[in-house]
């Protein structure tokens, strides 16, 4: 099967964290799903809308690694007031 890339909004029906800003998701809550397949694995993503509107946004996002901060609420890493915690180490 090939690589692909869905976005979906859904009714969430139980919490999850927003993969952008690590803050909890209510159920029953519209967020957007973002369901990938990359060289054989497959990811999915739950998203705050204004949150995936920063994602869409933000420079880092773009290539295969994703981007290692810890963002505020729907802001990119250029909005944030100062540079952003690590979310993880490379």
């Amino acid at each position: 099967m090939s690589d692909f890339t869905t976005r979906r909004r859904v009714r969430t029906r139980t919490p999850h964290p927003c993969d952008w800003c690590h803050t909890e998701i209510a159920v029953n809550t519209m967020v957007f799903r973002v369901s990938q397949k990359v060289n054989k694995t497959f990811s999915r993503l739950y998203l705050h809308d204004e949150c995936f509107e920063a994602f869409q946004r933000d420079q880092c996002t773009g290539d295969d690694d994703g981007c290692i901060y810890l963002h505020d609420r729907g802001k990119t890493c250029d909005e944030m007031p100062c540079e952003p915690p690590l979310r993880y180490l490379k």
